[in-house]
């Protein structure tokens, strides 16, 4: 699909938004000034989309939200901020006692959606006000940051190589309704129709058309996590920016990582990525990579004779095992053996609790502290000592910057001479079928030269888990749109 007219501005929000204002405005104020009241929703929005998923796992989904650069110079006076506070649909962040709250580090408040937004359907309003379009095209140009000549710009021209496939907007409506559906049995406390029915009729109303039970819907569908909030939004904007060619692109300041649409995408969503010429896609993955990052700095700083417990992590790391050890001392059962989801929440509460918080996190008597400091104990030391000297956001940059410098100026670099379709994932990287052993090879050269590291690669076909289950029960999705 092409990419929307230059004089026009799409807007993407949820459409109870629309019906919500019309109700906080006067017909007038309504017709007139629509389009300064859903500037600041769709900013919120398009911030969250094209952040870390961090945001959500932090923050709880807030994002700044800057007034003076731009909101107050396109909103021309208006009570835009007040009005959408009021009608509840963007909610400030507030301290203890009540208060808003700046956002650290900026002169910026911070907003997100109001909750009966979240699962809301998303709609497009296209408007041709020239002179409100200039204003939002100048508050957006400050913050867009062309690709360097090089391996950059090489990576944003390969990511045309790559669409969504089709079917992933009906997943993620697939996902919403049963998020709906398992939040109504909870809350009632039963599957049976007579009560769901009251209070989803069109989706339990599909549900018996086609012949299938509620509980028995949630048991085949199991596979599929229910939305977190605010992620249904953001996942159709994503799908959106992949329709339009639209792409997400910048490389961050601090750790050098590059940051797309696509490595921005919950991992599930990813799965629908497919080459445009129809190829294979696989991902090659450094298999614990961010700790294995931490290896390099080890070396420098103990170049004599490693203790036993350095040498235990080094060989975890490299092997990629380090995650399962810890879990099994922890829990005593393998990693492997859980959820995606469990997994994904270990390594979030590692990372939040020994490698990227500040000290004094660290210091507290959190499991994953004293089972780390028990088994690593120099590792730990060197931890502890590192974000002292530098700070503690330093040790989190420095690993980004090692990870970066080594998949992105090294391997991608290489690629690019091959003229090779190539997607970074971080510490992965997405490519075709003909060139996944040439990428596997080239990292692993690239991290025994640089780093004198031997680490596990993990081959992975890039494929939606089950479509054939999906579509059984793709009638949901048709549902839960014309329910909402």
């Amino acid at each position: 699909m092409s990419s929307p007219l230059k004089h026009v501005l799409a807007l993407r929000v949820p459409g109870t938004v629309v019906s919500d204002l019309k109700k906080a405005l006067t017909p007038k104020e309504f017709k007139k000034y629509l389009h300064l009241y859903l500037w600041p929703v769709h900013l919120v929005l398009q911030t969250q989309a094209n952040t870390s998923d961090m945001v959500f796992k932090k923050s709880q989904g807030f994002v700044p939200l800057n007034f003076e650069g731009k909101i107050k110079p396109v909103v021309s006076g208006k009570p835009v901020l007040q009005t959408l506070k009021s009608s509840g649909i963007l909610v400030p962040k507030r301290n203890s006692k009540g208060r808003e709250t700046y956002t650290t580090g900026t002169v910026s408040k911070s907003f997100t959606i109001g909750d009966k937004y979240h699962l809301d359907n998303m709609i497009e309003l296209v408007f041709n006000n020239r002179g409100f379009i200039k204003k939002c095209k100048r508050t957006e140009a400050k913050e867009i940051s062309e690709p360097k000549p090089g391996v950059e710009r090489y990576l944003r021209k390969v990511f045309n190589d790559f669409e969504l496939d089709s079917y992933s907007k009906t997943y993620c409506d697939l996902k919403r309704a049963l998020t709906h559906l398992r939040v109504a049995a909870n809350e009632l406390g039963t599957y049976e129709h007579i009560r769901l029915k009251k209070r989803l009729p069109h989706l339990i109303k599909s549900i018996e058309d086609n012949g299938h039970t509620a509980s028995q819907v949630i048991k085949e569908l199991e596979c599929i996590a229910s939305y977190k909030k605010g992620r249904y939004a953001t996942d159709m904007l994503q799908i959106r920016q992949f329709e339009l060619g639209e792409i997400f692109f910048k490389r961050a300041p601090k750790g050098d990582r590059i940051f797309t649409t696509a490595n921005l995408m919950p991992r599930d969503l990813r799965k629908f990525i497919k080459h445009k010429r129809g190829k294979a896609l696989f991902e090659a993955d450094i298999r614990n990579c961010q700790p294995l990052m931490l290896c390099g700095l080890l070396k420098k700083r103990y170049r004599g004779k490693w203790e036993t417990d350095l040498l235990l992590y080094k060989d975890l790391c490299e092997k990629g095992k380090f995650y399962n050890y810890l879990f099994k001392v922890m829990y005593g059962i393998e990693l492997d053996e859980m959820s995606e989801e469990t997994r994904i929440r270990f390594k979030e509460k590692l990372f939040g609790y020994v490698y990227y918080c500040n000290i004094y996190e660290s210091a507290s008597y959190s499991e994953y502290v004293i089972t780390f400091k028990k088994e690593f104990p120099t590792v730990y030391t060197f931890i502890i000592e590192y974000k002292t000297e530098h700070g503690y956001k330093a040790l989190s940059t420095e690993m980004q910057r090692v990870e970066s410098k080594l998949m992105i100026n090294t391997v991608c670099t290489q690629l690019k001479d091959n003229k090779c379709s190539v997607l970074s994932i971080h510490d992965g990287l997405i490519v075709t079928e003909d060139e996944i052993e040439h990428t596997e090879t080239l990292l692993q050269e690239a991290f025994e030269k640089k780093q004198g590291l031997m680490p596990e690669i993990a081959r992975k076909r890039i494929k939606p888990h089950d479509i054939a289950l999906y579509k059984r029960f793709d009638y949901l999705a048709n549902a839960v749109s014309i329910s909402i």
